[in-house]
């Protein structure tokens, strides 16, 4: 199965969630189900919230893009239960969000089209970063999630919300972050650069202490 998701939206300046109708379908298109309403992923510049989505044994896990939540619903869309972590968000800041602005207009850009790209910006919106990046469920139903801001830093809950601990990917030095891209029953998988611009899969041992 896999989840069908709707087109993303520009973020609301007031810092409202946006909500859009989401169908559980197989690879081919084939709508099975409805999800419901869910988080949208909505855009500003070049910052995107992006709620994630994954399978824990029968149920979806929610990541929702605007705050640090967790939810496990039920293919009917029932919610059996949320996590929420109390986790600070930063406020995007005036020169912060001037940097978006600097970052997302093209180099030699003549005046015109630069005052085009800034109107279609729009002004900064009333929200804060990203809570958190993406998500990954393993064969114990223990939800990984990754920091937005370093995605070598990663969170691990397990299939009842309690936190289970942190993940910190060693990187090279001189060379980007490490990245956690799949996680096995005894295994994860990390995607590494290395100081040759190479990307590298690699296979770690996962051993869990009890």
């Amino acid at each position: 199965m896999s989840t069908a998701r709707p087109q993303g939206a520009r973020i609301d300046p007031s810092g409202h969630e946006r909500r859009m109708q989401y169908w559980l379908a197989r690879p081919s298109g084939e709508r099975v189900a409805s999800l419901g309403q869910l988080p949208a992923m909505v855009t500003a510049g070049l910052l995107t919230w992006q709620p994630s989505f994954a399978w824990s044994g029968e149920e979806l896990v929610v990541a929702r893009g605007r705050s640090y939540e967790l939810e496990w619903r039920t293919v009917s869309g029932r919610v059996r239960q949320i996590m929420r972590l109390t986790r600070k968000v930063e406020q995007i800041t005036d020169a912060q969000w001037q940097k978006v602005l600097t970052d997302v207009v093209p180099a030699g850009s003549t005046a015109a089209n630069k005052r085009y790209v800034l109107d279609a910006m729009g002004p900064k919106p009333s929200a804060a970063f990203p809570p958190h990046g993406s998500i990954l469920v393993d064969p114990q139903r223990r939800v990984w999630v990754k920091d937005f801001a370093d995605p070598s830093s990663v969170t691990v809950f397990g299939h009842d919300g309690v936190l289970l601990g942190r993940v910190l990917l060693r990187s090279l030095p001189a060379t980007p972050r490490s990245e956690l891209v799949g996680v096995g029953a005894d295994h994860v998988q990390v995607r590494e650069q290395d100081a040759d611009g190479f990307v590298h899969l690699r296979f770690y041992r996962l051993h869990v202490r009890r």
